[in-house]
């Protein structure tokens, strides 16, 4: 059978290919994989297609196959990696569906997640303001503020002045 996927270099960035920690391109999600179902299908269900799923985790993050990645980071409830996949990918949709499981804490990692990315070359889905609006909803008012209070940096990137 022959497997189309997309080159190694059309998901990651290129400087990061030999670092331990790969980031996806800006609108990598949307590659297309040939076979997507029928891999999705193997890995969705361990037990009628055995597998071991360290070796899988392993080649997903190798080879960019960003759906399985999303797919074993949820079954781990690994939510920031996930969402960190999903900020660099420009992932809105997987964002915002994970913004409700991140715990409190890890909120000022993505934020300043977000701040080190280069945001200057695309109009990126995931905005200041996006990421504000899923603060405020998933930690209420005053964490929020809180949380601008320590990311200050972030706070002076939001378009609209945000006072407390």
């Amino acid at each position: 059978m022959l497997h189309e996927a997309p080159i190694i270099e059309d998901i990651y960035h290129a400087d990061l290919l030999a670092s331990e920690e790969r980031i996806p391109k800006y609108r990598s999600h949307l590659y297309p994989w040939g076979h997507h179902e029928q891999i999705m299908s193997v890995i969705e269900n361990p037990r009628e297609y055995k597998y071991n799923r360290q070796q899988i985790v392993a080649l997903c993050e190798e080879r960019g196959f960003l759906p399985a990645l999303f797919y074993f980071y949820r079954g781990d409830k690994n939510f920031f990696d996930a969402m960190k996949l999903a900020l660099h990918s420009d992932d809105i949709a997987t964002f915002e569906e994970l913004a409700s499981s991140l715990p409190s804490l890890q909120w000022s990692e993505i934020v300043r997640e977000w701040m080190k990315m280069d945001r200057e070359d695309h109009q990126r889905s995931i905005s200041s303001e996006l990421i504000m609006s899923l603060i405020l909803q998933t930690l209420g008012a005053t964490d929020a503020l809180q949380l601008l209070e320590d990311c200050e940096e972030f706070a002076a990137a939001l378009p609209m002045r945000v006072t407390w």
